[in-house]
């Protein structure tokens, strides 16, 4: 009745809700495609990383307007703290730290108490941000792509004074797409120094020099994060791609999203050679993300040899959240196709493990999904059935067609949603009546513009009842 759906359609309908802000609202309606779509797949793996490091780059300092009197006070604790730790340690790099603080507050507090934006950094990093990220409703990725000028504003602000204004301004133009040159952002990740901004209490603090340090090594933490940004997003475009040597000297970074990205970088790096580092990441790094991200560098930059190392961890280990992630990139060869059966055959591999090595498997071409795995899937939660469905879809296991109908009526609203256009869109492709009425039965449940085809091409169908459900179905969406 319908033609399967285009791939490129798919692909501009996720790059349409990357950018409308909407991807994650209904994750159920595009992870069939997602999964299996080389293009789009890094797209929303990219996505979700850039989101969450996003919140981590924002500094976390405080904005306040600061009165007269409340300047003077902090004027006053941060000289007698460096008049004192001058008598008694004589201090120069304190010292040094100190001035600096005296003289940022001297310039933050106006004498009329009022804050200048013109040359409040973390003003003029707030202006910078919301531009392009709105305080309600979607960001504006194209905002520095069709305005020139504004562009160029950015861009200067990458060598604004204040680290919190360069830091902001990179990550706007990450977000946004548009690449810096791979040798500033080296220089970034290697050189760039850290401003306090504000508040700079910190150096009157009880610890005011371990205050200062942290709050430094914090700022130091961010501009890494918004460097690698841009950094993974130009991994894979030649002369704008960040050497590897560099990435790899973040590899040790304490910080556990620094490694993780920078992985994810080095993975898109056709030139890059995992070496012993790598591995050691994939074997005893504590967190899930990096061992996963080492995995996935292995085998996509480390040929046979890294594949081996990884099937052999994941024999000789019950790694499972790695496992359950690096599924989709371990491709189809015969050892991993061996360490699928033996993960589906064991009672002992968690439900949504085996039923990911079972969706490899009928990738790879074998049809058969054991009643054993079926049962498990039924018996579990809402995601081991949508993982159900799919295996379903693509072996064209129509035994199943009836059970999983069941289970999306007994769902939700709200959990079923996307189930149901997975099950209407497969059955729009049979030729069965029988199908077409437990599509129609989906459809007159939630009808929305995402069903629209399936029900216009069944009101031109053959079989009488279906074609009557179905133009009244069009009908019913017309009058809304």
């Amino acid at each position: 009745m319908i033609d399967r759906v285009e791939q490129t359609e798919w692909c501009e309908r996720v790059r349409a809700a990357i950018i409308a802000g909407n991807i994650l609202e209904d994750p159920g309606y595009w992870r069939p495609h997602v999964e299996v779509c080389s293009t789009c797949r890094p797209r929303v793996e990219g996505l979700l990383t850039l989101r969450r490091l996003m919140e981590r780059a924002k500094d976390e300092a405080p904005i306040r307007v600061a009165t007269p009197e409340q300047g003077r006070r902090v004027m006053r604790a941060v000289f007698e703290r460096f008049h004192r730790r001058r008598r008694r340690q004589r201090a120069a790099g304190l010292v040094a730290v100190l001035l600096a603080a005296g003289a940022g507050t001297f310039a933050w507090v106006h004498p009329g108490g009022r804050v200048e934006a013109a040359r409040n950094p973390v003003a003029y990093a707030m202006e910078l941000d919301r531009r392009i990220f709105p305080a309600s409703g979607p960001h504006a990725p194209d905002l520095l792509k069709e305005n020139a000028d504004l562009r160029a504003e950015y861009v200067r602000a990458l060598d604004n004074p204040s680290s919190l204004v360069r830091r902001t301004a990179m990550s706007a133009l990450a977000m946004s797409g548009i690449d810096m040159d791979a040798r500033r952002l080296e220089t970034v990740i290697g050189e760039w120094s850290e401003t306090l901004d504000s508040p700079v209490e910190l150096a009157a603090a009880a610890d005011g020099e371990a205050s200062i340090r942290g709050a430094l090594a914090v700022r130091r933490t961010a501009t890494l994060h918004a460097a690698l940004l841009s950094a993974y997003t130009q991994s894979g475009k030649g002369d704008a791609r960040v050497s590897s040597t560099v990435l790899v000297g973040l590899l040790r970074n304490t910080d556990a999203d620094i490694r993780h990205v920078a992985l994810m970088s080095l993975a898109r790096d056709p030139s890059f050679a995992p070496g012993e580092i790598v591995t050691s990441l994939f074997l005893h790094d504590p967190e899930a993300v990096v061992r996963t991200d080492a995995a996935e560098c292995l085998v996509r930059r480390g040929g046979p040899k890294g594949l081996s190392t990884v099937i052999a961890r994941l024999r000789s280990t019950q790694d499972f959240e790695v496992e359950q992630s690096i599924i989709p990139v371990l491709g189809k060869g015969a050892d991993v196709l061996a360490l699928g059966r033996d993960r589906v055959a064991s009672a002992a591999t968690p439900t949504s493990l085996a039923l990911g090595h079972e969706l490899n498997l009928v990738r790879a071409g074998e049809r058969a999904v054991p009643s054993a795995l079926v049962a498990r899937a039924f018996a579990g939660g809402t995601d081991d059935v949508y993982s159900l469905a799919q295996i379903a879809i693509e072996a064209d296991q129509t035994e199943l067609r009836a059970p999983l109908q069941a289970a999306w009526l007994a769902w939700s609203p709200t959990e079923r949603r996307g189930l149901g256009r997975m099950l209407a869109r497969w059955d729009a492709r049979t030729t069965d009546p029988s199908r077409y009425r437990l599509a129609l039965d989906i459809c007159e449940a939630e009808f929305d513009n995402r069903l629209r085809e399936i029900v216009t091409a069944l009101s031109r169908s053959e079989v009488p009842d279906v074609r009557e459900r179905a133009q009244a179905l069009r009908r019913r969406g017309a009058a809304k």
